[in-house]
C-alpha cells in the first residue's frame, strides 16, 4: 500500500522530534513567539495609532459615539495587512525552512 502525503509528513516530524532536546525546544518556542510578535506588530501599532488619532479627533469635536473609531482602525489595519503580507509570508516561510531544515526551491 502506498503511503499518503500525510504519512510522509507524520514520519518526517516523528524523525525530527526524536532528536530535539529541551534546550532546542525552548529555543524553537522563543523564536516562534518572537516571530509572532514581529508579524503582529505592524497591524497592532497602526491600530493603536489610529485609535489615538480618532480618540483625539472625537474629543476635539466632542463626538461621543464609540462606533466611529472602529471603521478607521479596521481600514488602516486592512491596508497595513495588504502592504505587509508579502513580508509576513516570507518571514513565516524562512522560519519554517530554518526549523525544518528544508531547502527552498
Amino acid at each position: 500500500m502506498a503511503s499518503s502525503g500525510w504519512d510522509v509528513v507524520k514520519q518526517f516530524w516523528a524523525d525530527q522530534l526524536t532528536h530535539i532536546d529541551a534546550d532546542t525546544a525552548i529555543e524553537m518556542c522563543q523564536q516562534a513567539l518572537l516571530l509572532a510578535a514581529m508579524i503582529a506588530a505592524p497591524i497592532l501599532i497602526v491600530g493603536v495609532l489610529m485609535g489615538l488619532l480618532t480618540g483625539l479627533l472625537q474629543s476635539l469635536f466632542q463626538i461621543q459615539d464609540q462606533a466611529i473609531s472602529f471603521v478607521p482602525k479596521l481600514l488602516a489595519s486592512v491596508m497595513v495587512l495588504l502592504v505587509c503580507l508579502p513580508w509576513m509570508f516570507s518571514q513565516v516561510m524562512q522560519f519554517w525552512q530554518t526549523m525544518s531544515g528544508v531547502e527552498p526551491y
